[in-house]
């Protein structure tokens, strides 16, 4: 039941610091605002619409619950043996440490890729052996001692159909063993089902995740805000189409929601602050959910972002893909206008298959690398299109 972390936690880390330096790149043609039927060429998204009744409902939604948010579970790890590995031009140390409470990465449910690919020998099996990724953060890097941050999705059992879990869980780099080891600082999210993108201030007393959670959700919990039904629009919006759709998995639509989770200046052991930022699941989210951090920039602002694909279904289907960007100063979103950032739908023609937020610290923008299966000039299905587009595209 242990999984151990080993070379590959620190190549994520190294992964994670060099994408936060992106550069920028020219605006990329977008689809229309309102997704069509089908975009450039047969629509392979899955299946339109039936009339049917699918709840979409993954959680209770008994109206007595307590309203606060679950406590946090505490978690415990087994630290193991310290191993180096000499690469001639730098030397990897790194500590085996069980997952919290033991448990093990949760695995990917099947047509839900948060990887980007799969092998050819999986494409087509239905029991799929891959786990949901894991995502790191870094900080107190200009220190001795720097921190790591690491999210993961942990699971009771082996199969993608065992309940799942959000966790997050702090390492600090000790000198003396040349590793990241744990510090016993790490949290068991009970009220997320799958935890992603995870990010920290330079100094660590703020770090944030966002977490994949249920069906509405937001009403049945206190939150700080629903930045969604204050300042999301359209696509953003669709939580409450709920007809099942054909070639979805168990045919029925993940209505679910994602929040932004933020420890301010407290362990992440107590309860964060939760803020709904996102209810465009639709029939799928597939691809990677990453999160920006990026405090008080030249003009004095302080802002997160993440990158998300869905699968919208409104008289018909189409996979696309938001880039959301938001004013942590006031806890604000703006999608049009002078003072607009970040879009909520559209990146590069075609169907969006995955996106990948990153920063440009030069012109103090975020964008994203999209990919797709068309193009104005070739809009066939298959893999046909890159874009890089910025936040003011």
């Amino acid at each position: 039941m242990e999984k151990l972390f080993g070379q590959k936690l620190l190549v994520n880390a190294l992964t994670a610091a060099l994408a936060a330096c992106g550069g920028g790149g020219g605006s990329s043609d977008s689809d229309s605002d309102s997704p069509p039927v089908s975009d450039g060429g047969d629509d392979n998204s899955g299946g339109n619409q039936d009339g049917g009744s699918g709840t979409g409902d993954s959680g209770s939604d008994d109206s007595g619950d307590d309203p606060s948010l679950p406590d946090n579970d505490p978690s415990t790890v087994t630290v193991g043996d310290v191993s180096t590995a000499e690469l001639g031009f730098a030397t990897i140390t790194a500590t085996d440490i069980t997952l919290p409470n033991a448990m093990v990465n949760a695995q990917e449910v099947y047509q839900l890729a948060h990887y980007i690919g799969r092998t050819d020998s999986e494409q087509d099996e239905e029991n799929i052996d891959i786990p949901i990724r894991s995502y790191t953060a870094s900080c107190a890097t200009d220190t001795a001692q720097p921190k790591m941050y690491v999210s993961t999705t942990l699971s009771e059992g082996n199969s993608a159909s065992d309940t799942t879990y959000g966790s997050v869980y702090e390492l600090q780099y000790n000198p003396d063993s040349m590793s990241f080891e744990q510090t016993g600082n790490a949290t068991i999210l009970n009220q997320c089902y799958e935890s992603h993108g995870i990010t920290a201030s330079s100094d660590c007393s703020r770090v944030a995740v966002l977490c994949n959670t249920e069906y509405k959700a937001s009403e049945r919990y206190d939150i700080e805000k629903d930045l969604v039904e204050e300042y999301g629009t359209t696509w953003m919006k669709i939580e409450d189409n709920l007809d099942s759709v054909a070639g979805t998995d168990n045919e029925e639509k993940y209505n679910d929601q994602i929040w932004l989770m933020e420890w301010d200046n407290k362990p992440i052991t107590e309860t964060p602050d939760a803020y709904v930022v996102n209810k465009m699941h639709g029939g799928t989210h597939l691809g990677t959910q990453e999160l920006l951090y990026v405090e008080d920039d030249s003009q004095g602002r302080t802002s997160y972002a993440f990158s998300v694909t869905a699968r919208v279904l409104v008289s018909g289907s189409h996979y696309s893909a938001g880039l959301t960007v938001i004013n942590r100063d006031d806890w604000s979103m703006s999608f049009s206008g002078d003072d607009h950032r970040g879009w909520y739908w559209a990146c590069g023609h075609g169907h969006v298959l995955n996106i990948r937020a990153f920063y440009n610290p030069g012109n103090e923008m975020y964008g994203a690398l999209c990919t797709s299966d068309g193009n104005k000039y070739y809009p066939s299905p298959g893999l046909n299109a890159i874009a890089i587009k910025m936040e003011d595209s």
